[in-house]
């Protein structure tokens, strides 16, 4: 009777244990080297780290996962379809663990500035428009370009600038994936310029370097027509 039952009841637990480890290498490898960021950033010793503890841990997790699912599933599911699931359960959890883990290692990205970029820029748009109404002149919630050369409020270099950070803000704002060095950049470039504007920086205070040889607040190459240049 127990040779009948041997045969009717086999060992199903060992080979799905054998194959569960057997599979939970690639998925487990692939979430330890994603966690840790490997392949699109510089590499350092604590990625690597990270990427090794996060295999190690997500590698031992797969075992208790497995048995805990079987425990839980004995009674509510059919042998062979319960141990399918635990198999399944078993990988999912080590190659979370893994992905989890091994981002100690991972470099941080850089801090968010898009906020500071638009906050940047909202400065800077009011000491324009501040300026633009010290001299007498009547404008919108953002003057224009050509309004702020006539105003004298802005170098040509300056107006140029700033017209360009406006863009990128306005193209980091609707674009779905931002590259945060490059956010960072035009952070730099807002906060030089607001330093300069604000009177904490005398660096490029209205100089011929981007303007009229005769007239910083001129494009390049202007020629004064009425002075008979």
């Amino acid at each position: 009777m127990n040779v009948l039952a041997s045969h009717t009841m086999p060992d199903l637990l060992t080979p799905l244990l054998f194959f569960t480890l057997t599979w939970s290498v690639a998925p487990v490898l692939i979430c330890a080297w994603l966690g840790a960021g490997i392949g699109w950033q510089s590499i350092g010793w604590r990625q690597i780290g990270g990427a090794a503890l996060g295999l190690l841990v997500g590698w031992a997790t797969v075992l208790p996962v497995f048995f805990l699912a079987i425990a839980m599933m004995i009674g509510y599911a059919p042998w062979l379809p319960g141990l399918i699931a635990a198999q399944i359960i078993g990988c999912c959890a080590g190659s979370w663990v893994a992905f989890r883990l091994s981002r100690v290692g991972r470099p941080a990205l850089p801090a968010p500035t898009l906020a500071t970029l638009s906050e940047n820029l909202h400065q800077l748009e009011r000491i324009v428009r501040e300026k633009f109404s010290e001299a007498g002149f009547a404008a919108g919630p953002v003057p224009e370009m050509d309004e702020v050369q006539i105003a004298e409020v802005l170098s040509y270099e300056q107006a140029v600038l700033l017209v360009d950070i406006r863009k990128m803000r306005n193209r980091f704002m609707r674009s779905r994936v931002v590259n945060h060095h490059e956010v960072a950049l035009w952070a730099d470039k807002s906060k030089e310029l607001l330093d300069r504007l604000s009177g904490t920086s005398t660096d490029d205070l209205p100089t011929h370097t981007g303007g009229d040889a005769s007239n910083p607040y001129l494009p390049p190459g202007h020629r004064d027509t009425l002075g008979g240049g």
